[in-house]
């Protein structure tokens, strides 16, 4: 009954297990396994389409970093300076590198190279400053201190080194006569040199005053193209404020400007064409190459702002495409998962038959009456068996009582035993504490014994002093009670041997 109900029970749930699927368990399981492979694919394209883009945005943020680099170039001042110094002249770069290094501190032992401590920020200035700061001068070290002055010089002529050391003591100020630039900005005049140089304030003096001992500064005036056609009237114009040694730079000509000192000291003009421009002070950028760097950066960023603008819509199609994928292999499992159970329910289906099968065969050659004399016979055996045991364990329990019997007499007689022994034990430590006893009475008697002898002696000696007539009958007593004494016994043992003698006679 119990199998039957069991297949039952199989068989609805294997009906169950069908109206889930909603059709075959094959069917169901192609069409779940092309299910997920289609996610699959559409997960795959939506992953490469992002990692794609996620490509090219690292492409243009490659190409922003580098727009962004090409612009700071463009303004990065210092370290134009430092390629130039170390271009044109590697020896004030070592000598720089090596002051660094040896501990001297630019704020207050030196200062160069000096083309690292001005700017002249407009470029016509820069490029007329050409004409009148060398680059020798302009890399060139000053001193602050002379012990920074004499460390310089010292590695100079120990590295073989050629660069100039100078130090200035005093205070920089222009003519107090010069006039200024916008007095003279009508005719052409730009700035005086000292004027156009931007120098920090704490490095301002030092600079200036020592370019002006080297060549000078304040005499050169810096002029556009239209002081050529007003040259005279600019000179003489100088003249009349009281400068009359003075440099005037134009981008055309250079003109130099003295007085005589002789006769009616007129002034003297020379005029010179102009070294070809280095840009060795050129702090400005070609507006050109500004503007196109810049309009590259401006492009870049859109181009990188729009990209990223995409890349939300591209990120939030992976995660449909996952999602999808992700149901389509639950359904899988869920599939799958019924198939194994109906596998499972068909195999214990299968078992059930199977027992059902074996059930009836055995049902059909049992014989009951056969079975009931076997089992009768089989009680009856197992009964005198039984019995047969009885009968042995009531002769092992009378042996065991008679032997728990023994024992405890031989258990009685040993505590019996035990009890005489520490009885005995007692007894002779009683006799060790009276041998003990009569030991210590025994010392002690052969101590009064000598105390008692000694004095003895002493009243014979004096007795013999007093009465020496009775000393010859004396002696004659005494051998007698010394043998009398020597005859006596000594110890406590030899008193127990007599009575022991004694007592055998």
């Amino acid at each position: 009954a119990n199998v039957a109900d069991a297949q039952s029970s199989l068989s609805e749930s294997e009906r169950a297990a069908e109206t889930q699927l909603g059709t075959s368990p094959t069917e169901a399981l192609a069409v779940a396994q092309q299910d997920v492979e289609s996610a699959r694919l559409a997960l795959n394209a939506a992953g490469n389409d992002c990692d794609d883009h996620d490509s090219a945005a690292r492409q243009l943020e490659r190409e922003l970093c580098n727009a962004e680099q090409g612009v700071r170039a463009l303004g990065d001042v210092s370290r134009r300076k430092q390629q130039l110094i170390a271009r044109d002249a590697p020896d004030s770069a070592r000598l720089a590198h090596w002051a660094h290094g040896a501990g001297l501190d630019p704020k207050n032992d030196f200062l160069g190279p000096i083309l690292m401590h001005f700017d002249i920020p407009n470029a016509l200035h820069a490029q007329l400053a050409e004409q009148a700061i060398t680059k020798k001068n302009a890399s060139s070290f000053f001193a602050r201190n002379n012990q920074a002055r004499d460390k310089l010089n010292q590695h100079c002529k120990e590295h073989n080194l050629r660069v100039n050391i100078y130090k200035f003591d005093g205070r920089f100020a222009p003519p107090p006569n010069r006039p200024s630039a916008a007095e003279l900005s009508h005719l052409g005049v730009e700035a005086w040199l000292d004027e156009a140089l931007t120098v920090a304030d704490d490095a301002r003096n030092q600079v200036l005053g020592s370019l002006s001992q080297l060549m000078r500064i304040e005499s050169f005036l810096l002029c556009n193209n239209k002081a050529v056609a007003n040259i005279e009237e600019l000179q003489q114009l100088l003249a009349r404020k009281g400068c009359t040694t003075v440099k005037i730079l134009t981008p055309a000509l250079t003109f130099s400007t003295s007085q005589s000192r002789y006769g009616n000291k007129a002034l003297i003009s020379t005029s010179s064409v102009p070294r070809r421009a280095e840009g060795t002070f050129s702090n400005s950028v070609d507006p050109a190459l500004q503007q196109q760097r810049e309009a590259a950066l401006t492009h870049a960023k859109e181009q990188l702002s729009a990209h990223q603008e995409t890349s939300a819509e591209l990120r939030r199609a992976v995660e449909t495409k996952k999602s999808a994928h992700a149901a389509a292999t639950e359904r899988l499992k869920a599939v799958q998962s019924h198939i194994t159970r109906l596998k499972h329910l068909q195999n214990r289906k299968d078992q059930l038959q199977l027992k059902i099968s074996a059930a009836e065969k055995e049902v059909g050659a049992f014989d009951s009456d056969a079975k009931k004399e076997e089992h009768r016979a089989r009680l009856r055996e197992a009964h005198n068996r039984l019995c047969e045991f009885q009968k042995q364990l009531s002769a092992i329990i009378k042996k065991q009582a008679a032997a728990v019997a023994e024992v405890c007499g031989h258990a009685l007689e040993a505590e019996a035993v035990e009890t005489i022994l520490i009885e005995a034990k007692h007894e002779l430590q009683d006799v060790e504490a009276v041998i003990r006893q009569l030991q210590t009475s025994e010392k002690d008697a052969q101590g009064n014994l000598q105390v008692v002898k000694q004095r003895c002696l002493k009243l014979k000696a004096e007795a013999e002093a007093k009465a020496p007539q009775l000393s010859s009958e004396r002696r004659a007593g005494d051998e007698k009670a010394a043998k009398e004494w020597s005859s006596m016994p000594s110890s406590l043992d030899e008193i127990d041997d007599e009575i022991e003698m004694l007592e055998a006679e």
